[in-house]
């Protein structure tokens, strides 16, 4: 488990999956939008997000406020994904989609 603070305006990262690992987004502290598959939903203070192996997902905060969550990966391995995927993605602005692809290849993950 890592707490994040999710910056207002944050755009997310691109829709994507995991094929190795399962990841969830406990919302502690404002008001996230997740895309689940193909839907988007708006989450508030103590909603949990589950997207699991296989579940395309993203989330981002289109709000002024920062977002506090409780991300969750499972196995604890992940968590070199989240290291590798935080060094690429900006805080705003568009992210290097090439910097992000191979980020998601070394992770037996797929963008799109």
């Amino acid at each position: 488990m890592v707490r994040m603070d999710v910056p207002a305006g944050f755009g997310g990262p691109p829709p994507h999956l995991h094929n190795d690992f399962d990841e969830a987004i406990y919302v502690l502290e404002g008001e996230l939008v997740i895309l689940d598959g193909h839907e988007e939903h708006a989450i508030g203070a103590g909603r949990l997000a589950v997207a699991p192996r296989g579940r395309r997902h993203s989330f981002r905060n289109p709000s002024q406020h920062p977002v506090q969550v409780l991300g969750i990966w499972t196995p604890p391995s992940a968590l070199s994904f989240l290291e590798d995927i935080g060094a690429v993605l900006p805080e705003q602005g568009p992210p290097d989609h090439e910097a992000l692809a191979e980020v998601y290849r070394r992770h037996n993950s797929v963008m799109g």
